[in-house]
Formats: structure tokens, C-alpha cells, sequence
């Protein structure tokens, strides 16, 4: 028999998030009239006849929708899709989707919402409706953040809104401070817990510094001043969200944590020097990360992460692991720049020159004092965070991961179900 879309389908078409506009789109989709070509279908989306597009055979039966070829709840293949796509009969003069009955057998329907939602080969003017919701992204630099988002600690551990609260504003702002948490170890598990899988790395699953205290042979367990950076550039897999907590300060006097939100650096520099912002997204640096003789990490990284839209989508900064720019390094500079090896190096440091100036200015940075029961949440692939000297005093501080894919995970479940 006729079978349609998957469950998860029909409830993302028929969720909240899709606007007005995108629901009067769906709508004309509908009524899109399609012929079928030597190895594809094409559709008409208007009268006009200059909004369409084109679906292979082959990528129809590869994604077909139907419950035999995909889990109804989990939307996966249950069935070897890549064989033969020879259509058999093709009906196209149904008013809401293209039928196709395979040479196997087997029976296929495609709503024209579907189509349309999963255009890939169209005319410039078809506006598809979003694969998510947007979710909103605030820069901001030290003048405009005057009020710092906060989630209270207990409302978290008992009430799944306010986590969702949280994660949208680490995922707005970059950062959510978290008053009223306990200034224990133990704090902070329950409320990575209630986030999801925490990432454990070379530290374990939570690591703790005293000021001062070098058990770890890391010039963050010193007394110094850290310039703003992102935590762990050096591993494949680098940390996403970060929690920080403040266990304990006495008689302390520095220490003070300092906060730029990476999007809105990367932004002024798009703005004010293209050139630059083309180097620092292109070319990639080598990260190190040495412990002696027991471990020793290394990554590539560009200093911006683009997505498919070229919009941020991570920042990778860490002066104190960044290793000499390399052969490698050289050869994607020249090719930005369309120059030779002197010009490309010479424009590479000046990049990386202005990118400092700025980090290490008061233009972009937020300073704040961290205390016993203000746990801080970030997102360590979009914030950079660093301290003041610390002069006098105890301060005990901890420190926890979650990958980008779990703490993102917990954040869309929580959408859809809140």
C-alpha cells in the first residue's frame, strides 16, 4: 500500500517554529506541478514558472520517507537505499505528491512539502522552509553587556525550563552566571549531570586549582595573568560548554576573570578588515599541548570557524599552546592572498598582531569578580575567558566540560519538548 512521511516528519512540519510566511510557502508547495524528465522530477513552484526544482531518481529512492525505509521514531535507513533507483511507473498528476512504484517493488510517495523542504538542486528565488529554528545570537563587547544573564542553581537541578533557559542564554550570550550554586565539587557534578555526558580529557572529568599550586605543570595553575583564550584548541575534539566554579576565596586581592565574546571580536574585524578576517578564518594553526613525559596533544585549527552560511560558527584562540606557523600555514595564506611566501607572511602576522592588540585591550572585555556561589557557564568554542594577576589570597577554583555535540543535544530535546 501507499505509504507516507516518517512520525518525525510530520512533526516538524507541523511544529511552532515555522513562521507565517514559510507556512503560506508550504501552501503554493502544495499545488506544485510536476513533470517527470529522463532521470528526474522537476517541479514548478509558481504559474511563473521561475521557482523550481529538480529531484534524481536516485537521491528519491535513497531518501524515500516511508516507515519501511526509514524508523518511524528515529528516522533511520532500515533498508540498503543505493540500489537500483529505476522507477517503474511515476504518477505526477496528484495535487499533494509525486508517487513512484520502483522496478524492486517497492512503493514510494513525496509530498511536495517534503520536496520542498528538502530542495536541493532549485532556481535562486525558491525560499525553502528552515531545517531549525533560528535561535538568536546577541554580540556584545564591555559596553553593552551591563546585565549578564543569570539562572538560579536550584531551579536548575529541579525544573527542565530552567535548564532550557540556561543553554539558550549560553547559546545567545556565550555565557549564563548560575548564583546560589554550592561552593562544593560536588555542585557542579549535579548540575553537569542534569546537562548531559561530561567530556573527560587529560584533567579527568573535573579539574580543580589552588593559586599558585603547580601540581599541574600548566601556567594557568600559576599566580600570572591569563590572557583571554579558549580552553583546549590543542584537542581533536575541543571543549564546548564550560562550567567554572569558585569553591573558595580568602583574603584575596586579583584574580579577576575577564570575558570577550568571540562572535563580536571576529565580527569588528569582518567589518573593519576583510583581508584579516579572510587570513584568521582560512588558515589554520597548528595547537600543542605537552605534560612532561605522560601526555601530548595537537590539533589544526583556523582562529574562525565558518558554517555553510559563512556565519560564526567557533572561535579557536589560545596564545600560550599555539605553535610556529608551518609549512602548511604558509601554503593557505599565499593561496588567500593570491601573493608570494614573503607577502603571505608578513600579512599573516599582521593579522594575528591586530586579532592581539585587541584581546589584549579593554575594548571587548567584561571583567567580573567569581565568588563562592556564582557558578559561571560558557561556551568555551565562542567566549574567551582569562584573569588578572592574582596578588595575595586562597582562591580554589574547579572546572568542567561538555562536548559542543552534548551540550547542543540536551539544548534542541529540551526545545521540542518545553
Amino acid at each position: 500500500g501507499m505509504l507516507s512521511f516518517s512520525r518525525n516528519v510530520l512533526r516538524y512540519l507541523a511544529s511552532p517554529t515555522w513562521s507565517i510566511s514559510f507556512r503560506r510557502l508550504v501552501t503554493r508547495a502544495s499545488a506544485g506541478a510536476a513533470t517527470e524528465q529522463k532521470n528526474s522530477i522537476f517541479v514548478n513552484w509558481s504559474k511563473e514558472q521561475n521557482e523550481w526544482s529538480k529531484f534524481h531518481f536516485d537521491w528519491l529512492r535513497d531518501n524515500c520517507p516511508c516507515t519501511v525505509c526509514k524508523h518511524p521514531d528515529y528516522n533511520q535507513r532500515l533498508l540498503n537505499t543505493l540500489e537500483d533507483a529505476t522507477p517503474a511507473h511515476v504518477d505526477v498528476k496528484g495535487s499533494d505528491a509525486v508517487e513512484i512504484k520502483w522496478k524492486d517493488g517497492h512503493h514510494s510517495s513525496f509530498s511536495y512539502d517534503w520536496l520542498l523542504a528538502n530542495s536541493y538542486c532549485h532556481s535562486p528565488v525558491v525560499t525553502r522552509p528552515p531545517a531549525a529554528e533560528k535561535r538568536e545570537i546577541t554580540l556584545w563587547d564591555a559596553d553593552s553587556m551591563v546585565t549578564p544573564p543569570e539562572v538560579d542553581y536550584n531551579d536548575i537541578l529541579k525544573d527542565d525550563k530552567s535548564l532550557l533557559t540556561l543553554l539558550k542564554s549560553v547559546y545567545q550570550y556565550g555565557i549564563c552566571f548560575v548564583p546560589g550554586t554550592p561552593p562544593t565539587k560536588e555542585s557542579m557534578f549535579e548540575l553537569a549531570k542534569r546537562t548531559g555526558q561530561i567530556q573527560n580529557n587529560y584533567y579527568g572529568s573535573q579539574w580543580c586549582m589552588e593559586a599558585g599550586n603547580m601540581t599541574v605543570q600548566h601556567v594557568s595553575y600559576s599566580k600570572a595573568k591569563i590572557v583571554p583564550h579558549t580552553d583546549n584548541p590543542s584537542f581533536c575534539d575541543a571543549s564546548g560548554l564550560m562550567y567554572v566554579h569558585v569553591t573558595a576565596f580568602e583574603d584575596g586581592k586579583g584574580g579577576r576573570s575577564t570575558l570577550i565574546d568571540g562572535f563580536k571580536l571576529a565580527d569588528y574585524i569582518k567589518q573593519n578588515n576583510p583581508e584579516y578576517f579572510a587570513l584568521l578564518s582560512k588558515v589554520s594553526i597548528l595547537y600543542k599541548l605537552e605534560f612532561k613525559h605522560e601526555a601530548m596533544y595537537q590539533a589544526r585549527r583556523c582562529t574562525f570557524t565558518l558554517d555553510d552560511n559563512d556565519e560564526m560558527s567557533e572561535i579557536y584562540l589560545n596564545q600560550i599552546d599555539r605553535q610556529p606557523l608551518d609549512e602548511k600555514s604558509l601554503s593557505e595564506a599565499k593561496e588567500v592572498l593570491s601573493c608570494d611566501a614573503n607577502e603571505a607572511m608578513t600579512k599573516m602576522y599582521q593579522a594575528l598582531r591586530y586579532l592581539h592588540r585587541l584581546v589584549y585591550g579593554d575594548q571587548f572585555v567584561y571583567r567580573c569578580d567569581l565568588r563562592p556561589g556564582m557558578l559561571l557557564a560558557l561556551n568555551n568554542q565562542r567566549m574567551l575567558h582569562g584573569r588578572d594577576e592574582f596578588i595575595t589570597g586562597f582562591r580554589s577554583i574547579c572546572g568542567m566540560y561538555h562536548s559542543k555535540e552534548e551540550w547542543m543535544s540536551k539544548l534542541k530535546m529540551l526545545e521540542r519538548f518545553n
